[in-house]
């Protein structure tokens, strides 16, 4: 919470102290900051904490509200036009409660999807002991006791794991030749969303030029960048978890619909969204969030920049990794 002593304006950071000095008789409702011309309500800007937005996580006072705004706040990330125009400037940040929540949702999608890509190897291993022709054998004529001897195998479960832990980036697809797994794909995507948020971040904070044009505290920015590595990161899990259930569907029907078109088709899907979620989401950030006028140069150069800049980064990370593979 800022000093009240010395409110300043939610957008750009700008003292208030000057215009608090001027009332005589009464304080005015509404406010607008002389630096940037943010509109807002006195009453906000001197205590943030007013401001809910009863859906986000950021503003979340519990451990239990938090797992409560979790779902909500990243299905409203899913349509960044949709979530930016509810996340005005005034609503209070909180940077340290949001990298602790993102940490957790990385943390979580990779340990759910590498348990799907561990069931797949084991359902692998279970059909190739004794045979599985369809969803409805394995259910109904399962054999605990060969399931049990698997997964109680040491080195099997060991070599698996670490499988299934490294994915995309160890050869499991090995097994399956005949299946084009989508995640190394997906990282590439994730990697190049990754570079695309951090050099938006770099334009609008650091260069000199387009952050006096922005005239946005350093704050905001934080919690774009935050978002945008988390979401990132999801889309990838998400890719990830396709794969896996992809996987499980062709070892059970080698010709399923599933396996063959709708998981593909939903994961190429998902990584061309991802691959533009970024621009979008900063696009909306300055339009409908921070209301920074006027705002085409700004996207211009930004997309421009972010573009070009993360195109470059992941050709030279790519190359890096296969110097690394083949060394």
């Amino acid at each position: 919470m800022q000093d009240r002593d010395h409110p300043v304006c939610p957008k750009c950071g700008y003292d208030q102290s000057g215009e608090i000095a001027t009332w005589t008789e009464s304080c005015p409702i509404a406010g607008t900051c002389p630096e940037c011309g943010l509109d807002f309500v006195w009453a906000d800007l001197l205590d943030p904490s007013r401001v809910d937005v009863r859906w986000y996580v950021e503003h979340a006072r519990s451990r239990f509200s938090i797992l409560k705004r979790t779902i909500p706040t990243l299905w409203y990330l899913l349509i960044p036009n949709r979530f930016w125009k509810r996340i005005r400037p005034d609503a209070e940040i909180r940077i340290g409660l949001l990298s602790l929540w993102s940490v957790g949702i990385i943390f979580t999608g990779y340990i759910l999807s590498t348990i799907l890509l561990l069931a797949a190897s084991f359902l692998e291993r279970y059909s190739w002991r004794g045979g599985t022709s369809s969803i409805t054998e394995l259910v109904t004529n399962f054999d605990t006791k060969r399931a049990y001897d698997i997964l109680s195998d040491p080195s099997w479960f060991k070599d698996k794991s670490l499988e299934a832990a490294r994915f995309p980036y160890d050869e499991i697809s090995r097994w399956w030749t005949s299946y084009e797994f989508l995640s190394l794909d997906a990282a590439r995507s994730c990697a190049f969303a990754i570079a695309c948020t951090l050099m938006w971040g770099l334009i609008l904070g650091v260069i000199p030029t387009t952050r006096s044009i922005a005239k946005i505290r350093f704050a905001h920015i934080t919690r774009a960048i935050i978002l945008g590595l988390v979401v990132s990161a999801t889309w990838f899990y998400l890719v990830r978890s396709i794969d896996a259930i992809n996987w499980m569907c062709k070892i059970i029907y080698p010709s399923s619909l599933v396996g063959d078109y709708i998981g593909p088709v939903l994961a190429w899907i998902i990584l061309a969204y991802a691959a533009l979620w970024p621009q979008l989401s900063m696009i909306f950030a300055i339009r409908k969030s921070w209301s920074i006028r006027p705002s085409r140069l700004l996207i211009t150069v930004g997309l421009l920049g972010s573009v070009v800049c993360s195109s470059i980064f992941v050709a030279l990370l790519l190359q890096l990794v296969r110097i690394m593979r083949y060394a």
